[in-house]
């Protein structure tokens, strides 16, 4: 994957899954179900499913379920949050009714960006809960997760938390880079391709390999 720019589309299977959890809904959701909560024909949903499932923010469970993998968590955390700060500014500060303010923020929750989102944060007063009474996910929560290799700052060493891109998985092996692999950022470029060390050997890695490479900072 060599980016995690999703479509509106696909950002609402993760959104759908997150507030599923927060109705209540234990374990992997039933195909069907999530189907249902989208308005789409099961056939389109397992279609969707498997290609998240591709990208390493899903897990498809046959016969049980769907359930969002830790990076999905944090897609669909990051985007409720800008729902919900929307969504109490519209009612706040401007007066709309819910459903009104409701459709509105889940257009702009697609179109804002992190920094908007803090900025809007910061002038409510940093709100716990939306205007229906919902959690707003921490921005911690989302920040201190795993990000792609390529977005990250080199002369730091950190370790693979995941690989997002499945067919890339036997090539990343050959290099030495699985799961708890530390590597340290050696360069990187505008382009997205990476300069890295592996125990001692060095290694170019090409835009869509860097950006399937979830890490975090490590803790060696």
């Amino acid at each position: 994957m060599a980016d995690l720019n999703m479509t509106e589309s696909e950002e609402m299977y993760l959104i759908t899954l997150a507030k599923l959890a927060e109705r209540g809904v234990a374990g992997p959701v039933p195909l069907t179900m999530l189907a249902g909560e989208l308005a789409v024909l099961p056939v389109s949903a397992n279609q969707m499913v498997h290609k998240l499932q591709g990208e390493g923010v899903l897990d498809y469970l046959p016969y049980k379920g769907v359930a969002l993998r830790p990076e999905g968590l944090r897609r669909a955390n990051r985007t409720l949050r800008r729902r919900r700060l929307w969504e109490l500014f519209l009612v706040e500060r401007l007066g709309m009714g819910f459903d009104e303010a409701d459709t509105l923020a889940c257009r702009l929750e697609h179109l804002g960006t992190d920094a908007v989102a803090e900025q809007l944060a910061t002038f409510l007063g940093d709100p716990k809960v939306s205007s229906q009474g919902l959690p707003i996910p921490p921005a911690e929560e989302i920040q201190d997760a795993e990000e792609p290799l390529s977005q990250k700052k080199a002369g730091h060493v950190y370790e693979v938390t995941q690989i997002a891109e499945g067919t890339l998985r036997s090539f990343l092996a050959g290099q030495g880079i699985g799961e708890g692999t530390q590597l340290e950022l050696l360069a990187s470029s505008s382009r997205g391709d990476v300069m890295v060390d592996v125990q001692g050997t060095r290694l170019h890695l090409a835009a869509k390999a860097a950006g399937s490479l979830l890490v975090k900072e490590s803790a060696e």
